[in-house]
């Protein structure tokens, strides 16, 4: 025991000593560089809101537009066929529990290898040192092969919570830290060289399992709010930027303060919703389309996507889960 205690404090001190350099080289947002956020960081109201005042034919259309697809999907799923249909695959997605582990650390490892051979600290927002790429590499390894999987759980904590020191922006990659600790809970090791050594793991229990969840859905739906008010509310300009550099206004036909606005709600709600489990496999599977397109279209990297897919994913599996919206409206 007192071996691994100090295997543990190893890993955290070499983690807070290696991210010491990294304070003055943080860069924001994954499309704008530091210098075009700087230049265009601050918030502004009246501009956001003049996305509505200048066009608010547009404003109604997209209202109706989204009425008519809430009321679309409410009517499919009210049919008893639908019914019969959502029953049986909720059944089948109950049979991929045991592999929930499994899905956590292949997008933890995946993640952190590449954000290791980007030489980035956790995120692509800021950083790293050949040090800090070593570790998370090195961690990435320890998921993939499940091997010492205590150090690589409390390692990643402490490498998340290091990151955020450093810059608030890691805030916005809370679905990593969730997966963290949703792997940690569910106490598997299969497959994996620990569970073929022997090798004991954390034991937390049957209600740490059933928690899994909500800690998914509190570190997807804090990293949805977080991007939507820093990133949208508060520096406006720098999303219209985004727009502007993409053509984002030729894909919608609307101003570019209107982009940010809307994007802005969308994800908040989409954050919300996830927070309080309501209709979560639904809101699950937007999310996913959401971050495939923008994915996609801005060709950002693969790995800072990873753990998102990862953690909505096995949402899709598990559903809302315990103290949700989802299972108050089944058990009345």
């Amino acid at each position: 025991m007192k071996n691994i205690k100090r295997v543990l404090l190893g890993f955290i001190s070499s983690i807070v000593v290696a991210a010491t350099p990294l304070l003055a080289s943080a860069h924001v947002g994954y499309v704008l560089d530091h210098e075009d956020f700087v230049t265009h960081e601050g918030s502004d109201v009246h501009f956001l809101i003049s996305g509505v005042t200048d066009a608010p034919l547009s404003v109604l259309i997209a209202g109706l537009i989204t009425l008519l697809v809430v009321g679309a999907i409410i009517y499919w799923r009210t049919r008893p066929r639908s019914k019969a249909l959502l029953a049986r695959v909720v059944e089948k997605l109950a049979t991929y529990e045991e592999l929930l582990s499994w899905m956590a650390r292949l997008s933890l490892g995946i993640a952190l290898i590449g954000a290791g051979t980007a030489n980035v600290f956790v995120s692509p927002v800021l950083m790293g040192t050949p040090m800090i790429g070593f570790i998370e590499i090195i961690l990435g390894f320890l998921f993939l092969l499940g091997f010492l999987l205590p150090i690589a759980y409390v390692g990643s904590v402490a490498l998340f919570f290091a990151g955020v020191v450093h810059s608030n922006y890691v805030f916005g990659n809370m679905d990593f830290l969730a997966l963290v600790v949703s792997a940690l809970l569910l106490e598997s090791a299969r497959p994996g060289l620990d569970d073929i050594l022997n090798i004991k793991q954390f034991s937390l229990g049957e209600e740490a399992r059933a928690l899994v969840p909500l800690v998914l859905r509190f570190g997807l739906g804090i990293a949805f709010i977080f991007l939507a008010v820093y990133e949208k509310f508060m520096n406006p300009h720098d999303s219209a930027l985004v727009v502007q550099m993409y053509h984002l206004t030729n894909v919608i036909p609307v101003s570019p303060a209107l982009w940010v606005l809307g994007a802005g709600i969308v994800e908040f709600l989409l954050g919300v919703l996830l927070i309080i489990g309501f209709e979560i496999r639904l809101v699950a599977v937007v999310s996913f389309v959401v971050i495939s397109l923008s994915f996609f279209y801005f060709k950002e990297s693969v790995y800072s996507h990873v753990t998102l897919f990862g953690a909505i994913s096995m949402l899709v599996v598990t559903g809302a889960g315990k103290y949700s919206v989802d299972r108050y409206l089944k058990n009345r």
